[in-house]
């Protein structure tokens, strides 16, 4: 079965650019809604004979993962969708064109975590000092979650589950910081369009 990643997305854009992105988001209805996810922001979604069904080799094409899913407008700005295995990297990119033409300073920010910790990170897209657009994820996967070896009755429980959360936290930010430091110091993943 695949890990589950909780995506928290961040898009600092203009208000045209983020009421746009909230009609889509809130267009798309239904648990689990791949197809609906994809054609929110894709014209060109490839499905099954059916029509109900994405391709899986379109998503991974197009997406990069196996699925991807609206789950929560958190903030103005700020959505989470959860996605299978990897961090869309590919979506975060065809959201930022998408966002690029409604404002030019768009600037995309992810923090993500695997369901078991084994992947947590961040995930930036945007223009570097010179005007060059430029992508960075950075991530740690030495985590393990301590409550693991805990029962829920534990006396310290919810103190250790508490702490891990904020480390957790913690190296998302230092994640998300890193990779904003690489693009401004011109290091970033030069984006080709």
């Amino acid at each position: 079965m695949a890990n589950i990643i909780r995506n928290s997305l961040l898009v600092k854009g203009n208000d045209e650019l983020i009421n746009e992105l909230h009609d889509r988001f809130d267009a798309i209805t239904g648990y689990n809604n791949i197809l609906g996810m994809c054609q929110a922001f894709y014209s060109d979604v490839e499905t099954d004979d059916s029509g109900d069904n994405v391709l899986i080799s379109w998503l991974y094409d197009n997406v990069g993962s196996k699925w991807i899913t609206f789950s929560e407008t958190k903030d103005t700005g700020a959505w989470n969708i959860e996605s299978a295995n990897y961090s869309p990297e590919e979506f975060w990119i065809h959201l930022f064109k998408v966002s690029i033409e409604i404002d030019p300073n768009v600037i995309i920010e992810v923090m993500y975590e695997d369901e078991n910790y084994s992947r947590v990170g961040a995930f930036v897209i945007k223009k570097d000092n010179n005007g060059t657009i430029q992508y960075v994820s950075e991530e740690d996967s030495e985590l393990v979650d301590p409550t693991l070896e805990m029962e829920y009755d534990d006396e310290s429980y919810e103190e250790v589950r508490l702490g891990f959360s904020e480390k957790v936290y913690g190296i998302q930010n230092e994640c998300l910081n890193y990779c904003h430091e690489l693009i401004d110091k011109n290091e970033g993943i030069i984006l080709n369009e």
